[in-house]
């Protein structure tokens, strides 16, 4: 009887999650009814961060080719904002 190998299903994983960052207390400044009052044509910090926040991959992805699992926050010091991530490329075998 063939046996089959049973692929292990990795699972996304995000490293430097941060549950309530600092620049979560940081209010909108933006106007709704008024268009020229809203984020980016204001300096809203609030948004500007929430848009960075939801930058963040939250399923695989892949890179050249080879499939991406695993990435990592980098965060500013000041606010823990986001200011980008990182990711190490897993071979395909």
């Amino acid at each position: 009887m063939l046996k089959l190998k049973k692929e292990k299903k990795q699972e996304f994983k995000i490293i430097g999650l941060i549950d309530k960052p600092l620049w979560k207390s940081i209010p909108c400044i933006c106007h709704a009814t008024v268009i020229t009052m809203q984020y980016p044509l204001t300096d809203c910090m609030h948004c500007k961060f929430q848009e960075c926040e939801d930058s963040i991959p939250k399923q695989k992805f892949k890179s050249n080719g080879k499939d991406v699992n695993e990435i990592k926050i980098v965060r500013g010091q000041r606010y823990q904002d986001v200011i980008g991530w990182t990711w190490h490329e897993e071979d395909d075998q």
